[in-house]
């Protein structure tokens, strides 16, 4: 199912055949493990097999169990996550901690120089201030 989120370039999320718009903000909701891995590890995937700069923060799994599992869903394509440029895998303490407390700035900080660097090779609509340094 496509949703229709903006007029930016139109994306593949990798999971239930659904589509939006690039720069969506999503929150799946699931139940099972199952179907957690069915989101994130689709919807992972999927950037990447897009050439799409990837970021992963694991909350419930260590990042050895999600290299494990994404090997389990997906054998043939391992090689997707193995010294991949584009792919991203921070602990939540890397991201948003500094000296052991949570740090806004810091978040801030990190999660929009990632989407910078990831917006560079992008066919993307975002304002100027958006590619430039979020308005330094």
């Amino acid at each position: 199912m496509y949703y229709n989120t903006s007029d930016q370039e139109r994306i593949n999320l990798g999971f239930g055949g659904h589509e939006c718009n690039n720069g969506m903000h999503f929150c799946g909701l699931y139940e099972t493990e199952y179907e957690r891995d069915e989101i994130i590890i689709g919807y992972l995937r999927q950037g990447l097999i897009d050439k799409a700069h990837v970021l992963y923060t694991p909350t419930e799994r260590t990042s050895e169990d999600f290299i494990k599992m994404f090997g389990v869903k997906y054998p043939e394509e391992n090689e997707l996550l193995d010294e991949n440029p584009l792919f991203t895998m921070n602990t939540a303490e890397d991201l948003y901690y500094q000296n052991g407390e949570f740090s806004p700035m810091r978040m801030n900080v990190n999660l929009n120089n990632f989407f910078i660097d990831s917006q560079k090779t992008r066919q993307n609509k975002y304002p100027d201030y958006c590619r430039d340094g979020l308005g330094d």
